[in-house]
């Protein structure tokens, strides 16, 4: 019986990885660029965990980008 995998298989190490994982878990190797998560896919508690944590870590950094550029624009350096 042929039983289909959830997920994308590595094309370095073949490691079969989460749907949603931006690169492999094993190897780091970026996923493929046509791969395309399924639309009905529902992740499981851990991996909703991480997206949910790569998300926040993501508005953090968005954050700290844009107090950087303002900081730059209304506070620049002044050079002597």
């Amino acid at each position: 019986m042929l039983m289909l995998q959830d997920g994308w298989t590595c094309p370095q190490c073949t490691f079969v990885n989460e749907p949603t994982r931006p690169g492999c878990e094993a190897c780091c190797a970026n996923r493929p660029d046509d791969y395309k998560v399924p639309v009905n896919y529902l992740p499981s508690e851990a991996e909703q965990t991480r997206l949910d944590r790569e998300r926040q870590l993501e508005e953090v950094l968005v954050l700290l980008l844009v107090l950087l550029f303002y900081q730059t624009v209304w506070f620049p350096m002044t050079l002597t």
